[in-house]
């Protein structure tokens, strides 16, 4: 990995503290500096040989100020590279005989090991910098002796101590992800439990409405019923068949554990197959969207083409799904038709726009549905960390 490799850049949030910590982190830096800048102008002998070292290791204070300063502001590259900086500076300096550099060099180092996101490997390579720059520096300042024992000494405990504040690190983001997983297996079985709950009641009941309207609408026939009443008798059975449809639909959804890009090519051969064109788009690592994005996702979704799919029959449907850094975006729109329905296309009440509102703004997003240039759109959007 060269360095010049920049880590994710999602990775800034997790050096944003709180007020007091961020006080205590600037006072602990600003004590490191000027603790620094003592010990190099403490540097004896005259100017003219001590000055590279004096001004190699001012500009190493320099940009530990800066850097910490704008700690949370800096992008990941920005952020190695300014330790990096300091720690060849540093390892420099001391080589002239600069005694900030007992200083400069383990607080470096601390930064860079203690950083999980910045791999050892990288930090190595920076050391091994370090270490050619100091060799260096000797042979220009053969006549200065420089005060080794203090600087390995630092460095020896700083090492160990960075190393072990990674391992911690390591440790906590691995439980973290372990209680990542139980969360979604416990959902996922639970999920199976209301799929299991809803075909039985539910599909099996409408599944029987439906066979004693159709046989009720034979007898009519047979009996040469009034036409109105055969009518009602049909719509009833349309409404029931389109219920079981539902119910299948929310079925299949609990039990699907696939991927979003999955659910959503399912949602488009299952409106296929009811003769709704439909038309899915994407954009970015889908897999990357945390379950419960994904799903609002999904339900967003599905309720705009069952919606679509009462209200303007044989109206096209285009579907968008975004997955940006931190961002989820979802977009449904139909043609003409759907908005001429537009106070039911989307009940509210819980159930339609409504629970999606709900859904969407449980996660942090939001959604909204209107007509736009001729079209019926829902949109959605959920920021996720």
């Amino acid at each position: 990995m060269s360095l010049t490799d920049p880590a994710p850049e999602h990775r800034i949030a997790d050096r944003v503290l709180s007020p007091g910590r961020t006080i205590a982190r600037m006072v602990v830096h600003l004590f490191g500096v000027v603790s620094a800048i003592a010990a190099t102008f403490g540097l004896a002998g005259p100017f003219a040989t001590k000055a590279p070292a004096i001004v190699l290791s001012l500009i190493a204070c320099v940009v530990w100020t800066a850097a910490a300063f704008y700690w949370p502001k800096l992008s990941d590259t920005a952020f190695f590279r300014a330790w990096a900086l300091i720690f060849l500076l540093g390892a420099v300096a001391g080589g002239l005989g600069s005694g900030g550099a007992s200083i400069i060099v383990p607080v470096a180092v601390f930064v860079l090991l203690g950083t999980p996101w910045i791999t050892i490997q990288r930090t190595l390579w920076v050391g091994a910098g370090a270490v050619i720059g100091y060799l260096v520096s000797r042979l220009f300042a053969p006549t200065i002796e420089p005060n080794d024992l203090p600087l390995l000494i630092s460095l020896v405990g700083v090492v160990g101590v960075s190393l072990m504040r990674r391992m911690a690190s390591t440790e906590r983001e691995a439980d973290r992800e372990l209680l990542v997983q139980r969360a979604e297996t416990a959902a996922l079985a639970e999920r199976a439990r209301l799929a299991r709950d809803l075909h039985d009641v539910l599909a099996h009941s409408l599944g029987g409405l439906v066979m004693q309207l159709d046989a009720i609408d034979v007898i009519a026939e047979a009996q040469a019923a009034d036409p109105g009443l055969r009518e009602r008798i049909r719509g009833a059975r349309t409404l029931a068949q389109e219920g079981l449809e539902d119910a299948r639909r929310a079925v299949a959804a609990l039990r699907e554990s696939g991927s979003l890009e999955e659910a959503l090519e399912t949602l488009r051969r299952h409106a296929d197959a009811l003769g709704h064109a439909v038309s899915v788009d994407t954009e970015g690592d889908l897999d990357s969207v945390p379950a419960a994005v994904a799903d609002a996702l999904r339900a967003a979704v599905t309720e705009a083409l069952t919606n679509a799919r009462k209200h303007a029959p044989g109206a096209a449907s285009a579907v968008r799904v975004e997955a940006q850094k931190q961002r989820a975006s979802v977009r449904i729109s139909t043609g003409a038709g759907i908005a001429d329905a537009a106070g039911s296309a989307i009940p509210s009440g819980g159930h339609g726009l409504g629970g999606l509102r709900e859904r969407f703004s449980a996660l942090g997003g939001t959604i909204s549905a209107g007509e736009r240039n001729g079209e019926w759109v829902v949109s959605g959007e959920i920021e996720y960390h």
